[in-house]
C-alpha cells in the first residue's frame, strides 16, 4: 500500500497541466511545478521538494506568488501535512486527504443502470469541465479556461454519466507512477444521492484494470467525497493542505 503519495499526487497534475498550451514551469532549488497557466488556482500548482519549516513556507508563499504574478495567475502551494511546520497565521484553503486503495469493496446495494461515455472532443471537455466548477462552488469564469479537449487524451480518461439530456456526474482516471490516478469527481446537486459516483468509480476502476492492468488507486479527497471513497475501500494515507498564491 502506498503510504505517502506525493509523487502520485505531483504526476497526476503534471498530466494534466502539460496539455494544455499556455503551460509554464519556473525554476526555484525547493519547489518544483504543475502549473497549466490558466486562471485557476488548483491547475498552477507548486510543491516543496522536501520537509519545510515554518519560515521557509512564509518565504515559499512569497515566492510563488512573484512566480505567478508575471503570468497574472493565482495558484496553490500544495504541502504535505507532517512534512511541515504550519505557522498559525497562514490558513490553507483546500485540504486534501490522500486515499488509497487495492481493490475496491464490493457494493452493498445494486447500482443503478447507467451509461458511462468517455470524453472526447471539445464539447464533451466543456460539459465535464462546467459540471465540476458548478458542483465545486467555483466561478463560472472558470468553465472556459479548464475547457480543454487535449487534456482528455491518454493516459488522461474522463467520464461522464448523462441524465435528462445533461451531464449530471464525472470523473477522470490518470495512470501515472503505475497507479491509477481518480479526479474531476462531481455531481449535480440535484441528482446526489443515486449512486452516480460509486457508479463511475467502479467503472474507471475495471477500465484501468484491464487497459494498464493497474493494482492500487490513488485520489486527493474533498471533506465531502471522503465518505463515498471511503465506503468504497478508500483509506486515508496523509493529507496536503494548499496556500493560495499570487492572484
Amino acid at each position: 500500500m502506498i503510504a505517502d503519495t506525493s509523487e502520485v499526487l505531483f504526476a497526476a497534475w503534471r498530466a494534466w497541466v502539460e496539455r494544455f498550451p499556455s503551460k509554464f514551469e519556473p525554476a526555484h532549488h525547493d519547489l518544483r511545478f504543475a502549473c497549466a497557466g490558466i486562471p485557476v488556482a488548483l491547475f498552477n500548482c507548486a510543491y516543496a521538494k522536501r520537509a519545510v519549516g515554518r519560515g521557509e513556507l512564509l518565504r515559499f508563499v512569497k515566492d510563488f506568488s512573484g512566480i505567478l504574478g508575471r503570468w497574472e495567475v493565482p495558484g496553490l502551494l500544495m504541502v504535505r501535512v507532517g512534512n511541515a511546520d504550519l505557522p498559525p497565521d497562514l490558513t490553507p484553503v483546500v485540504r486534501m486527504p490522500g486515499m488509497v486503495a487495492r481493490e475496491l469493496r464490493a457494493s452493498k446495494h445494486p447500482m443503478p443502470q447507467m451509461e458511462v461515455r468517455a470524453v472526447h472532443g471539445k464539447k464533451m471537455a466543456e460539459e465535464i469541465a462546467r459540471l465540476n466548477v458548478e458542483a465545486h462552488g467555483m466561478p463560472e469564469a472558470e468553465i472556459g479556461p479548464m475547457t480543454c479537449a487535449a487534456l482528455w487524451e491518454a493516459p488522461n480518461h474522463g467520464f461522464l454519466i448523462y441524465a435528462d439530456g445533461k451531464a449530471v456526474a464525472s470523473g477522470s482516471v490518470t495512470h501515472v507512477a503505475g497507479a491509477s490516478y481518480v479526479g474531476w469527481m462531481a455531481t449535480d446537486a440535484g441528482y446526489r444521492g443515486r449512486g452516480y459516483a460509486e457508479v463511475i468509480l467502479r467503472h474507471m476502476d475495471e477500465f484501468m484494470k484491464k487497459e494498464y492492468r493497474t493494482e492500487r488507486s490513488v485520489l486527493h479527497a474533498t471533506e465531502s467525497g471522503r465518505p463515498v471513497y471511503a465506503r468504497v475501500g478508500y483509506e486515508v494515507m496523509d493529507e496536503f493542505v494548499g496556500f493560495l498564491c499570487g492572484g
